[in-house]
């Protein structure tokens, strides 16, 4: 069976390819790297906002996922407090960089308790593997040069990208959401 491709999702992947590329190419700007990435979560995040404006809202599933937000804002505050002294020059782009991962991953986390299918699971799993990968990689380019650390960072980034496309394969249109809830 076959679908017509999502260009929102196409651009997702492309984001994806292109950070990775600018990864493996060598390039040490770690700012460089993150424009790519960032912009792919922003993207992420419309999908999102979409699924989610098409459920009844849930007072203790928007509780739960509140705290986990909580939780996220205060491990991108622990992370952040620990840079290097080049590291402090990029405080600013690491902090909107944190913050947006976080809300993507506490808004895939409220659209997995509200309509609890499988495809907002492999989101779920999806968007706190790019949090595990980015943390990994992060840790390891700033400070502990330790070759496990970036082999976690490969696994769970090839990961991310296996389960954003079966939650995209998985994800049911608009007017059928709305109905499963």
């Amino acid at each position: 069976k076959t679908k017509k491709a999502n260009v929102l999702f196409t651009l997702i992947l492309l984001f994806i390819f292109i950070g990775d590329a600018i990864t493996l190419l060598g390039i040490k700007d770690l700012l460089l790297i993150m424009v790519p990435f960032y912009i792919s979560y922003l993207l992420t995040i419309v999908f999102l906002v979409a699924d989610i404006q098409k459920v009844n809202y849930n007072f203790r599933n928007l509780f739960f996922s509140l705290m986990v937000l909580a939780v996220l804002s205060l491990m991108v505050y622990w992370i952040l407090d620990i840079q290097t002294v080049d590291g402090q020059k990029l405080i600013i782009p690491f902090s909107i960089y944190g913050v947006t991962l976080s809300i993507m991953v506490t808004l895939s986390v409220y659209n997995y308790l509200s309509y609890k299918e499988i495809a907002g699971f492999y989101l779920l799993i999806g968007c706190g593997g790019c949090l595990v990968s980015d943390v990994f990689y992060f840790m390891y380019t700033e400070h502990f040069h330790l070759p496990i650390l970036n082999y976690i960072n490969a696994a769970t980034h090839a990961l991310t990208t296996i389960f954003l496309v079966k939650y995209m394969l998985k994800r049911r249109p608009a007017a059928n959401l709305k109905n499963a809830s």
